[in-house]
């Protein structure tokens, strides 16, 4: 047998020239078991793989080495003929040549896109053999050598919408950015490489939630601007916020380390250990959740128990250090949405006997020391701190000391003060404990979902009938996300199980039952613009209109309350909360004029009325916000009555209060 017939006989088998293709894709040497998996895609009844490659070699057309098989130049030489054979004799048959996404060419064949639209298209065999004898029409019109599999998607997509079948086209579209997206976000020096690829990542998450998870109706309400979903690439992925108690956490720590707290001090290697230990698991859990962590019960586990404010400055260091350690890995991690909210308030027990120089001295030391922190990292506030209003409603320390000794005065609304003690909010405004005022227990808040009100209000062009018909079709539109968010995420946290990949913490922490029992947030924005539109006043300078506000707060409040009695469910009604998250919906549906003017504070700053008016105005809408909310004060407005205002606050019965 001579050298070309030996050749020849060895590529006589179409599964011999796709190894070769799949070789010459790489600039590598690949493993056996790496290319066996590359063919069985195309050969999947493949049987004697290694039989094919002994084949090959035994003509020199593939070598192997430690690292793996690879093509040599004479089987590079060789399939680069064979492709060119196989062009001219398609050619011949006036069939077109297929240039893959994994960079092979094949032959046109009808029969496999008819296969890929019944599998990925979830289409019927009448329609799927519709489509492709319409895209075989078409494409016979082009006068082109090479086809693209992009260019036959496009073709595909045109005759599926011609067709209404708009929702087999999101199934079959291929989740990516454009070249114009790739390129702002590469050509900008102030993005990070790995930035870039996290940035990335987030967009692709985000359309294949829109695009293929949500049915179309609720992925408009989102496109729109009429509904705001949070931290939307990671939406399918987690749950929001978590209360996580501080003491319960280190109890579990101390029994998987047989600790014993009762004989440990601040400065024994089991405390360091137990701290640190602390740290890494905060920090595990931090991956798992989008929104927020509070941390109870921090003051009285850590400060507390372990008597540090009687301590040297020293002692007060390893919080400081397990606090910078949770933050760097934030930050290093692009965790870049997780807030974490810290309780520094004393048990009812505690407070009483606590001496208030002590708490305002550790206090404001830690929150600066946080502080220089996150301006190191040059980040927006993601830190919020719950404090005792009691322990500075004393003459020797005032709140507005602690203010102007604070470092960055740019952080004040990240201060909560808690008049009522059991109202735990988050930075979300969430009050956590709301069905659960068990302080050791731990909850989860599953999402905040949020309406634009001002979008209700354009819509109803100052018809109440038809404002409340709407507002009712967004409410039970939120709990249609509510259900499709539980249901992503019980399908996530089977495989987590399945896989091993989360922690037995978290195991028990996600379990299904705590998903079933998990706060679901509704919350609004747009509200005093949508006074504006519907009653062409501004809430603050009309009865009537204030009236309204609260009917609307109420009406949503109702169809809470009922949901939740009838289906044994968990839905709170929320204030919006600080930060920019609502900046692109908001821009979304309001014109130039007015765009940036969200304000997530219950009234602005500038009263129109009188403060004990305003004091009235905010508790009737609070009381119709149980899930929480927060009464605002700008410190610059309050100019030398600052005592007094606090004291009217602290009569008029609220339950929390912050500064900007």
């Amino acid at each position: 047998m001579d050298l070309l017939e030996r050749h020849l006989k060895v590529l006589g088998q179409r599964i011999r020239i796709e190894i070769l293709k799949i070789l010459n894709q790489k600039s590598q040497p690949m493993n056996y078991s790496s290319l066996q998996k590359g063919i069985w895609k195309s050969f999947p009844n493949c049987l004697d793989f290694s039989f094919h490659l002994k084949s090959l070699k035994s003509v020199e057309l593939i070598d192997n080495s430690q690292d793996g098989y690879y093509i040599t130049s004479l089987g590079k030489n060789m399939l680069k003929n064979i492709l060119s054979m196989e062009k001219l004799l398609l050619s011949k048959d006036n069939m077109p040549i297929i240039r893959t996404s994994q960079y092979t060419i094949e032959p046109f064949d009808l029969k496999k896109i008819e296969k890929y639209l019944i599998i990925e298209g979830k289409l019927n065999e009448y329609w799927a053999n519709k489509i492709v004898l319409e895209l075989k029409e078409r494409l016979s019109r082009l006068n082109i050598d090479y086809l693209t599999t992009s260019l036959i998607r496009e073709f595909i997509n045109t005759i599926l919408i011609e067709n209404d079948l708009e929702k087999v086209r999101n199934r079959l579209c291929s989740i990516g950015l454009s070249s114009s997206e790739l390129k702002s976000s590469f050509e900008d020096s102030r993005i990070k490489p790995n930035q870039f690829i996290h940035l990335i990542g987030s967009k692709i998450s985000e359309k294949y939630l829109l695009l293929n998870l949500f049915p179309k109706n609720l992925a408009d309400l989102y496109y729109s601007g009429e509904i705001a979903l949070l931290n939307i690439d990671q939406w399918a992925l987690k749950p929001s916020c978590l209360y996580l108690d501080t003491s319960f956490l280190m109890n579990l720590l101390c029994k998987k380390n047989s600790y014993s707290k009762e004989k440990m001090n601040y400065s024994s290697k089991n405390f360091c250990k137990l701290i640190f230990a602390f740290s890494n698991h905060v920090k595990k859990i931090m991956e798992y959740f989008s929104g927020d962590i509070l941390l109870g019960n921090l003051f009285n586990e850590l400060f507390i128990n372990f008597d540090f404010l009687n301590k040297k400055n020293e002692s007060i260091e390893l919080i400081y250090l397990m606090m910078r350690d949770i933050l760097d890995y934030k930050f290093s991690k692009n965790i870049v949405s997780m807030n974490l909210t810290l309780d520094l308030i004393p048990k009812k027990e505690i407070s009483q006997d606590l001496k208030t120089e002590q708490y305002f001295k550790q206090v404001l030391k830690f929150i600066n020391s946080l502080s220089s922190i996150e301006q190191s990292y040059k980040s927006n506030s993601s830190l919020f701190y719950l404090l005792d209003d009691s322990l500075f409603n004393v003459k020797s320390i005032n709140i507005h000391e602690l203010h102007e000794r604070l470092i960055n005065k740019d952080e004040l609304n990240s201060i909560m003060y808690l008049i009522n003690k059991d109202y735990y909010l988050n930075s979300y405004l969430v009050n956590v404990r709301h069905f659960n005022d068990n302080h050791a227990s731990n909850s989860i808040v599953l999402d905040k979902i949020l309406i634009n009100l001002y979008e209700v209000a354009k819509k109803a062009n100052q018809d109440d009938g038809k404002f409340f018909e709407i507002l009712h079709d967004r409410i039970e539109d939120v709990f249609q996300f509510y259900q499709y968010k539980v249901n992503f995420l019980r399908k996530r946290f089977k495989n987590n199980l399945k896989s091993g990949s989360s922690s037995q913490y978290l195991n028990e922490l996600l379990n299904q039952d705590d998903m079933n029992n998990s706060i679901k947030v509704v919350s609004y924005f747009g509200l005093p613009d949508a006074i504006k539109q519907h009653c062409m006043i501004e809430i603050e300078n009309n009865k009537s209109s204030m009236l309204f506000a609260i009917k609307i707060l109420n009406l949503i409040k109702k169809i809470i309350d009922e949901k939740n009695k009838n289906e044994n469910e968990n839905y709170l009604l929320t204030q919006p909360h600080s930060g920019n998250y609502l900046i692109d919906f908001w821009n979304k549906s309001f014109s130039s004029k007015i765009k940036g003017s969200f304000d997530w504070k219950i009234l602005k700053n500038k009263f129109k009325f009188s403060f004990n008016e305003a004091l009235k105005v905010y508790n009737s809408i609070s009381e119709v916000l149980q899930g929480g909310s927060v009464f605002n004060l700008n410190i610059k407005s309050l100019n030398d009555n600052f005592d007094d205002y606090l004291k009217k606050m602290r009569d008029s019965g609220i339950r929390a209060y912050t500064f900007s």
